[in-house]
């Protein structure tokens, strides 16, 4: 601060003392050259103001760019009356000081948060909230940055637009701290050898066709097609395979468990016993025995079939309701049913290891080429079906017909019950309909159009007659379409006098009760409809129809992966990366860690919208996004310039006058010279 009158600014604004000593002669110049002074200060920080508001507009689009703020203050004074205290005589006097202009006093950086623009790219990072990403060049010096413009190297190493490395965490970061400063390198677990294979559902269980060894010819497609003659041809990829689909696969076995059920059920009652240990199995056993007996019959030879070993509908009903008794055994029984289970197992797993082997030699009969990578094919089961799973079922469905009194109740019921005699699932697309008719005459008419069958009835009937229809309709048609009706016990009411001519009205059941139940009124002028289910194929058919097409992938020798080798990426909210890959599923490949400053203006700018930590700004706290303060990481998305063009160009025109009006001090002062200067001509 200039005190002494004798002192005039010097250069850059400093006080200097006159050489000459002249200070009286020069009061006059030296007021003049203090506003001149006063001038320049002013339009030089003007000038720089425009020089910030002039990055902030160049930087309008920058990703993560923060704006900045100008702040002037004034300079020195030069103090013509110091102050002085007052007194009982005398008040006191205020300073007299005369200021020699403005400086830059701060440039602020602007902190707010600003808007996203979402991208396709899944690497690229926004920050909604507190806190930087952080970033290390080649040399270790981490720097801090707002702008999350990344990507994947070669390498495996996620950079930013520079080529610094991102800093975090690599791998599982499940339960892994904050603060170690790692650079986050994506590694994708190496593929281990592996077989091709196919796996097809059948019935509900997943059958598995593996090829004996990884490799690359490991994926190929196949066919299965019907025929006596087992062969294959083989054309590219493509492998065609013909076979008896018909073949009753593991039939050995299976006639071998029919046996075995039977004599274990045998041993496990006695049908002559008084009190028997199972009486319903007991009863089972004794009409088997009676209608089949437990032996060849008398003079037949050893060669012959038992008649559990031919008949279909022999072990297809008594099993299932033998086999129903299992569930029912008591604790200390258990290990009877497990025989019964283990038998099971044995027969289902032969019938694979038939249908594998005959499999395989249609290949070879064939003569097809194949490596050794896939060769032999092996069948395998998720768990083994159950006997019931095993059998074929036939679809059915049960209608059920009311016929309603004056006040509303029922007064007739009939269940009609339609059956394939065909099981399988052909059988399902059944579609029985019954309507009524007045114009028919006497007996029921049924015709099939595609796969529905139509039944008309007549006011009453017959349940033999309706059955004679639909077999009718079934010779024109084939025997795959002919279906079984039936009727269950029905309830009928019954009116009955006393002899006084007292009524009363009561239910009765009664078996198949069709003659006098009335179709028309149940019917009327509507169509009853309802669909066959349930139906399913033999067990080991079904493998043969579910194998006819097999397509053997993944067949693949061990290999480093890539992170193009991910099917997708993905970052979460607290920054975790996510991959998916088709062999290893789910993969945790690393966090993007967050910084955050307790004074982030102190920050100090390195360029390239990077920042360093300072003195003011305090030192870096690492977080996890989305905790403890810090922001949440949006994905595919990047953070674009707080830049506010309308302040800036308002700034713009308010930093153009004062600069205009600094410069007019300039002007107005050397006018007031040049007049000083003529007074001594």
């Amino acid at each position: 601060m200039i005190s002494d009158p004798g002192e005039v600014p010097g250069r850059y604004g400093r006080p200097e003392r006159q050489k000459d000593g002249a200070a009286a002669d020069q009061k006059g110049i030296t007021a003049m050259m203090k506003s001149l002074y006063s001038g320049v200060a002013g339009m030089k920080t003007h000038n720089q103001r425009m020089d910030v508001i002039g990055n902030n507009i160049s930087n309008v689009n920058t990703t993560g760019y923060k704006a900045s703020a100008v702040t002037f203050k004034d300079v020195y004074y030069q103090t013509k009356t110091n102050a002085s205290a007052g007194d009982a005589t005398t008040g006191g006097k205020n300073p007299t000081q005369i200021g020699y202009g403005a400086q830059l006093g701060s440039v602020q950086q602007i902190m707010t948060q600003s808007g996203f623009t979402y991208t396709d790219s899944y690497y690229d990072c926004a920050l909604e909230g507190e806190g930087f990403f952080q970033v290390m060049d080649d040399s270790g010096n981490i720097y801090y940055t707002r702008s999350g413009k990344f990507s994947v190297d070669s390498y495996g190493n996620l950079c930013d637009q520079n080529g610094n490395m991102v800093l975090g965490v690599s791998g599982d970061p499940t339960g892994v701290e904050t603060g170690q400063s790692q650079r986050i390198n994506i590694r994708i677990p190496a593929v281990e050898d592996n077989k091709a294979s196919s796996t097809k559902n059948v019935n509900g269980y997943d059958i598995t066709i593996t090829a004996a060894s990884p490799g690359e010819e490991g994926n190929i497609s196949f066919s299965i097609v019907n025929s006596d003659t087992p062969f294959a041809t083989k054309s590219g990829p493509n492998l065609t395979i013909y076979m008896d689909l018909d073949q009753d696969f593991g039939g050995e076995a299976l006639k071998d468990y029919n046996k075995t059920v039977i004599d274990l059920y045998t041993d496990y009652v006695d049908p002559t016993a008084t009190e028997p240990k199972d009486a319903e199995a007991a009863a089972i056993i004794l009409n088997l025995r009676e209608k089949y007996g437990n032996t060849r019959p008398d003079g037949a030879p050893d060669t012959d079939p038992l008649p559990w070993e031919t008949d279909p509908e022999y072990y297809a009903e008594a099993y299932r309701r033998l086999e129903g008794k299992i569930n029912e055994l008591s604790a200390e029984d258990r290990t009877f049913a497990a025989e019964i289970s283990n038998a099971r197992n044995i027969y289902t797993q032969a019938a694979l290891d038939d249908f594998e082997t005959k499999l395989n030699d249609a290949i070879k009969q064939g003569g097809v080429d194949l490596s050794e990578d896939i060769l032999p094919l092996d069948v395998s089961f998720d768990n083994l079906p159950s006997y019931s799973d095993v059998q074929a079922l036939n679809a059915t469905n049960t209608l059920d017909l009311y016929t309603y009194d004056a006040d509303g109740s029922v007064a007739d019921k009939i269940s009609l019950t339609f059956t394939a005699d065909t099981p399988g699932e052909f059988a399902n697309k059944y579609e029985i309909d019954l309507k009524y008719s007045s114009s028919i005459g006497s007996a029921p008419v049924a015709k099939w159009k595609d796969s529905t069958l139509t039944i008309t009835v007549p006011e009453s009937t017959t349940l033999e007659a309706i059955q004679k229809a639909v077999n009718l309709a079934a010779a024109d048609k084939g025997e795959d379409y002919k279906i079984t009706v039936s009727a269950a016990e029905t309830t009928h009411k019954v009116t009955t006098t006393d002899d006084s001519g007292n009524t009363t009205e009561s239910e009765v059941a009664e078996s198949a009760y069709i003659p006098n139940f009335s179709f028309s009124t149940a019917l009327g002028a509507k169509t009853e409809r309802l669909g066959l289910a349930g139906g399913r194929d033999n067990f080991f058919s079904d493998i043969a129809t579910a194998m006819s097409t097999v397509t053997l992938t993944d067949g693949r020798l061990a290999a480093e992966q890539e992170v193009d080798d991910l099917e997708s990426l993905r970052i979460q909210n607290d920054g975790t990366i996510i991959g998916r890959h088709a062999v290893h599923g789910l993969l945790y490949l690393g966090r993007i860690d967050i910084a955050t400053f307790e004074n982030p203006t102190g920050l100090e700018q390195a360029g390239t919208t990077l920042w360093r930590a300072t003195l003011a700004s305090g030192e870096a706290q690492v977080k996890i996004a989305g905790k403890d303060g810090a922001g949440d990481v949006v994905a595919g998305a990047l953070e674009m310039s707080n830049v506010d063009l309308a302040q800036e160009f308002s700034d713009m025109i308010i930093t153009q006058r004062g600069y205009q009006a600094n410069s007019r001090i300039i002007t107005v002062s050397d006018t007031m010279l040049e007049e000083l200067i003529n007074l001594k001509r």
